[in-house]
């Protein structure tokens, strides 16, 4: 009787028959090797730490997006100070954390290696450089200049410092509550040779033309030597920390990770002001004044009237 009403059913269109066991496991194999080919929606980056001589695979979020606090920790190491095995680890800002990772997608994704010159730095002299407070992170990309790695990163992210040193072989960047750039002119292990006006040695050319009286070090020597520089801003430039939260993850379109710019909130200077009208205000009109008396004509004398008549 079943066999009657489903041949009925099938016939009058009623009901869709079963799908064949075979096309089932087609179908999940379909679908899996369709998660496969889109990859994981937060996947791991290589970084490698040039003055540790040492490979990292980061992933700061879990498939939820989440952040893996484990992951931060292994980071703090990453950046520890020194050179080689020893050096103290120290704590990295949250934010610079997750930005960076952020930063290094971008770039890994395009098949280019991220190299660290130096991280957490606890007793740089300069007393204004970030990377006594795990705030900072030199860098460079294998493969792109250090030109256009400044240019991505002030476009793309606010509320971080950029530092572009055309004679070294690292960018400076860092997080902090107001966006900041500078160039520094001076080589790995030479004195701060800040620009006056870093705009426009941009707008010029002059950032990428002069050079100081005094050449760097060899390019042979300079890894080593700029893990121990006194990078920093220049003085009277913001510094002050942001608050130790981390940069959400990225959002996803289509297995990508979205890189649009950050812009910031435009502040009270920014808004334009509301102009509200102003109430009309009555002419004031002066009291009205006491008619004045005309003088009275003067008479003429009645001699001339005698004159005038003759």
């Amino acid at each position: 009787m079943r066999l009657l009403v489903t041949t009925l059913a099938l016939a009058l269109g009623l009901a869709t028959p079963a799908p064949a066991a075979g096309q089932t496991r087609k179908t999940l194999k379909a679908r899996k090797a369709g998660e496969k080919q889109k990859g994981p929606k937060f996947p791991a980056v290589a970084l490698y730490h040039v003055n540790h001589r040492e490979s990292m695979t980061y992933r700061p979020y879990d498939a939820r997006g989440a952040l893996r606090k484990a992951e931060l920790l292994r980071f703090n190491r990453f950046m520890r100070d020194g050179s080689g095995k020893g050096g103290r680890v120290g704590k990295m800002h949250p934010r610079l954390a997750t930005l960076f990772y952020r930063v290094a997608r971008h770039y890994v994704s395009q098949g280019k290696r991220i190299e660290v010159i130096s991280g957490y730095r606890p007793g740089a002299k300069n007393s204004r450089s970030p990377h006594r407070k795990g705030l900072a992170v030199d860098f460079r990309v294998k493969g792109v200049s250090n030109a256009a790695l400044r240019d991505y990163l002030r476009k793309n992210y606010d509320k971080v410092g950029v530092g572009y040193y055309p004679n070294s072989v690292f960018v400076h960047f860092d997080v902090r509550q107001k966006s900041a750039f500078w160039i520094d002119y001076s080589g790995p292990g030479e004195e701060a040779e800040y620009s006056a006006d870093p705009l426009a040695d941009l707008k010029s050319g002059r950032a990428e033309e002069y050079r100081p009286p005094k050449a760097g070090s060899a390019a042979d020597d300079a890894d080593e030597k700029a893990g121990t520089g006194e990078d920093g801003p220049p003085p009277g430039v913001e510094t002050a920390a942001p608050p130790r939260k981390a940069e959400p993850a990225p959002r996803e379109e289509n297995g990508a990770a979205e890189d649009k710019p950050a812009m910031a909130e435009p502040g009270p200077a920014d808004k334009p002001a509301k102009v509200e009208p102003k109430p009309a205000v009555p002419e004031k009109k002066s009291p009205a004044k006491p008619d004045e008396k005309k003088p009275a004509p003067e008479k003429k004398p009645e001699a001339e009237k005698g004159a005038k008549a003759e």
